[in-house]
């Protein structure tokens, strides 16, 4: 028998899924079915680069604290030394080092080092996302794209099991200049870390 309180609640439920699909593609932009021609774009103009600065931001989000954590610092990449650094002015002090296959993080006066295959995964992720070349970053992944007018957009899921016990999704925003403005990376279970970069300096070779 047709009941159109049922009918009711179908269109409620098609309505809502349909607002937050159009929130998705306002927020990233339109998905792009074929981005091989923007990748391209993207590895080109960073294929020479051998270092970089930016200013960044980060926002911590995890379900074990009332309230999300932010910091402020300088990223630096140098290429020929294969060298990462993350230095904060918010906690001043604080600092992240990825150099030749070794992490290295200092927190309230304490380092501790690291080494072994997880860092190099980290290492070259970093590396991929600041370089705009994907080859590895993307195997065995999900990946979407969408393009702005500003802006082009790669949502990443990993399939892989080693990758997924530490990004769970990942997210790369790069302006028209084709430099990275935004990671977000998602470590499931309400657990995500978001940089913004800003005042970018590129040298080139």
């Amino acid at each position: 028998m047709f009941r159109p309180e049922k009918m009711t609640k179908l269109a409620l439920i098609l309505a809502l899924l349909h607002v937050c699909i159009v929130a998705l593609c306002q927020s990233y932009g339109t998905p792009l079915s074929e981005a091989d021609a923007r990748l391209q774009q993207l590895k080109v103009a960073n294929a020479n680069i051998s270092h970089i600065s930016a200013n960044f931001t980060t926002t911590i989000t995890t379900p074990l604290l009332t309230a999300p954590q932010y910091g402020a610092g300088l990223l630096t990449y140098n290429r020929a030394a294969d060298r990462l650094a993350l230095s904060y002015t918010q906690p001043m002090g604080d600092e992240l080092v990825i150099e030749r296959g070794t992490i290295s993080i200092t927190s309230a006066g304490q380092t501790v080092k690291a080494s072994g295959g997880s860092t190099e995964q980290v290492l070259s992720m970093f590396k991929a996302c600041l370089t705009g070349n994907f080859d590895k970053l993307t195997q065995k992944s999900d990946v979407e794209y969408y393009e702005s007018a500003s802006l082009f957009t790669i949502v990443i899921t990993p399939q892989n099991a080693r990758m997924k016990k530490f990004v769970q999704q990942m997210t790369l925003r790069f302006d028209n200049n084709n430099n990275l403005s935004l990671m977000r990376i998602d470590a499931g279970n309400g657990e995500s870390t978001e940089y913004e970069y800003t005042n970018q300096k590129i040298t080139k070779n």
